[in-house]
This record gives structure tokens, sequence and C-alpha cells, in this order.
């Protein structure tokens, strides 16, 4: 099991970093900026690539983020990748961190 974890370079990724690296966790860390915990430098808006990170990637944990923290919200979320990134492939299991409140359901907007 491999997990990739994006925003490896930012306040929270750097510490699931640390972590799971010191649980002796198999972990791949991606971020634009380089740090020493940054495996592989890139966006996660580029699907070459995301698609290149994610080779190996059983576990997602999306920390990426453009702010500094205020709240942390940690949601669950099913992953549908785009077939091009990810095709013929099983989908990862995924967890998304967040500074900032999750949106609310689908169902629960007006």
């Amino acid at each position: 099991m491999t997990i990739l974890v994006t925003g490896s370079a930012g306040h929270l990724g750097e510490a699931l970093m640390r972590t799971l690296r010191a649980e002796s966790r198999w972990v791949r860390g991606i971020d634009i900026k380089p740090s020493a915990f940054t495996d592989m430098v890139g966006s996660i808006s580029d699907r070459a690539f995301v698609r290149q990170a994610m080779s190996g990637i059983s576990h997602v944990i999306h920390a990426a983020t453009l702010h500094k923290p205020t709240a942390i919200t940690i949601s669950s979320i099913p992953i549908s990748p785009a077939p091009s990134t990810c095709s013929k492939k099983p989908s990862p299991q995924a967890l998304q961190a967040s500074s900032s409140p999750a949106p609310p359901a689908p169902s629960a907007r007006h």
C-alpha cells in the first residue's frame, strides 16, 4: 500500500508525511514547492503530472491548499478519476483534508 499526500510542503501535508514516514509507511509527497517532504514537484492541476504521481498509489490524502489554515475539516470522499488519468485501474481510497470547511453535500444545497 502506497499513500499519496498532496500539499506535502505545507503545514498539514508535512505533518502527515512526517507521521507516515515515522510509521514506516510507503508514502509519496507531491507539491508545487520543493521540500524535504516532497518527492515530486508539480501541480495537481496538471493531468500528466497527476497520472505519473498516481502510479502505484492505493490511497490518497489530499491536503493541498493555497491559503493559511484557520480550521481543519476532514472528509472521506470517493474518487471517481477521469478515465484519461486512471483508466482500467481500481479507484484508490481517498481522504480530503482541508483548512477550510467542506462544501455542503449536493442534497443539502438550496
